[in-house]
């Protein structure tokens, strides 16, 4: 168990050290950088909610603000096919 306690906390330590900013000099106006993900990235879980959950990916327009749209994904309850809108046109 005292091994198991050690590992989460390497784990926990790791998570924190990717997340946090790099210092990339010594000066007043030093700019920061973050490490790369180390979980992935959303086109890799969007990927993945499409392979394994057949969600559809969509771009929803905001009702308020023309240029801004949300990103979104549907899921189907039934394994039954569903039709894109392009596939309607079809």
């Amino acid at each position: 168990m005292i091994e198991f306690s050690k590992l989460i906390d390497e784990f926990k330590f790791t998570v924190a050290m990717a997340v946090k900013p790099y210092r990339v000099c010594c000066c007043r106006t030093a700019f920061l950088f973050f490490q790369g993900e180390i979980f992935g990235t959303l086109d890799q879980l969007r990927f993945m909610l499409e392979k394994n959950f057949d969600g559809r990916h969509f771009w929803v327009p905001s009702k308020t603000d023309k240029k801004l749209k949300i990103d979104a994904m549907f899921f189907p309850s039934t394994s039954e096919k569903v039709l894109s809108k392009e596939d309607l046109k079809e």
